[in-house]
């Protein structure tokens, strides 16, 4: 949108291509009834890791974690104002990805069927078998899957079309900052390693693991294992259309799920989840049984481990950074990064080229912010 509203745009990417980086912890489903902020895990032992290591290692989280709890139970309408909010930013997914599939835009990516909910069975299971569908149980909702990575690389092609400049292979050192601005701090400029300053009237941040330097996260690290699937039909358990299975957790904040892919008619299985608070990526060892889940599908394709950065209330955090004058992010999608990220953008592009507000459910005042980060 912004470069047919006349602006000129660069992105600056420390990967030397498109979704190397982002994208990796996405079950590949869209799925923006079941969206939701933080009040459901209660604590955060939830989030898969003991309240000790997160008191320890993230007070600032802790800090606007327990405000937002005292908010929302002294509160209880802001709680169901910020899910009316989420599951509206998710609704506009659903919406661009039928959209997107039937101009041609994105084709070949996406596929909308089922969701299901997978309990009272024993594993490695074959989630082509139609045997399993005694286990099962249906959402009430449509859903849509497809590869974030393939559509990652379909937005470059068509940004580049409308003449976006991408700098590939950037990473952004630091922001070099003027205090004089009238309304706070300007960014004068962003410099990155080995390729100079980048001048732009406006700088957007989608900091993805990195938005802890700015504002409170808690980086989660989960696991994703692909298989090229060796169904018959076209969805699971012997049907056409159940595209995505909850599994049961392996323990609290463990989520466990595995998601069917098509791209380009190519069908393949993700499976994954896991929740492990950690500085860096742990090893896929560390996931444990999770990994071992699925048979009758070959050798894996691919492994990885990524990381899901969660706000301190769980909601994205979108718009001008308090403070500052220029400054603009897109950050903080919580466990919900690929389905968020087509309302995240419809908001940041609104307020961007329209001047139009950012809803308080994501306005990124409600945190204190590091103005320069470690």
């Amino acid at each position: 949108h912004e470069p047919s509203a006349g602006l000129r745009v660069c992105v600056l990417d420390r990967a030397s291509r498109v979704a190397s980086h982002s994208s990796h912890m996405s079950a590949g489903q869209i799925e923006p009834v079941r969206v939701d902020h933080l009040i459901e895990y209660g604590n955060p032992a939830e989030l898969g890791a003991g309240i000790a290591t997160v008191l320890r290692e993230h007070p600032r989280w802790v800090r606007d974690y327990l405000g937002y709890r005292l908010k929302t139970l002294l509160d209880p309408a802001l709680s169901a104002s910020m899910t009316h909010d989420i599951r509206a930013l998710g609704s506009v997914a659903m919406k661009t990805a039928a959209e997107w599939a039937d101009s041609g835009v994105a084709p070949g990516i996406f596929r909308f069927g089922r969701s299901s909910i997978l309990s009272g069975c024993d594993f490695p299971l074959d989630p082509c078998s139609p045997e399993l569908l005694r286990h099962v149980s249906f959402r009430p909702h449509p859903i849509a899957t497809g590869s974030p990575r393939h559509l990652c690389i379909r937005l470059e092609e068509l940004c580049r079309e409308q003449g976006v400049e991408f700098k590939l292979g950037h990473a952004v050192s630091r922001l070099r900052l003027k205090e004089d601005g009238e309304r706070g701090t300007v960014v004068d400029a962003v410099e990155t390693e080995g390729g100079g300053a980048v001048h732009a009237s406006r700088v957007v941040m989608c900091l993805g693991a990195d938005s802890d330097r700015y504002f409170p996260h808690l980086a989660i690290y989960g696991m994703i294992r692909e298989f090229k699937y060796s169904g018959k039909t076209r969805g699971m358990f012997g049907t056409e259309d159940v595209l995505m299975a909850t599994l049961p957790k392996l323990g609290p904040g463990q989520q466990a799920y595995v998601c069917l892919l098509e791209n380009e008619g190519e069908l393949t299985l993700r499976l994954g989840g896991g929740g492990i608070v950690a500085s860096s990526p742990p090893p896929l060892a560390a996931f444990g049984q999770l990994a071992t889940r699925l048979c009758g599908h070959g050798k894996p394709l691919e492994d990885w481990v990524g990381c899901r950065a969660v706000s301190a209330d769980g909601a994205p955090i979108v718009g001008l950074v308090n403070g500052f004058e220029n400054l603009f992010t897109n950050c903080g999608q919580s466990f919900w990064g690929w389905t968020l990220s087509y309302g995240c953008a419809e908001v940041l592009t609104a307020l961007l080229v329209d001047a139009q507000p950012v809803p308080a459910t994501f306005d990124p005042k409600r945190f204190r912010v590091r103005k320069q980060p470690p």
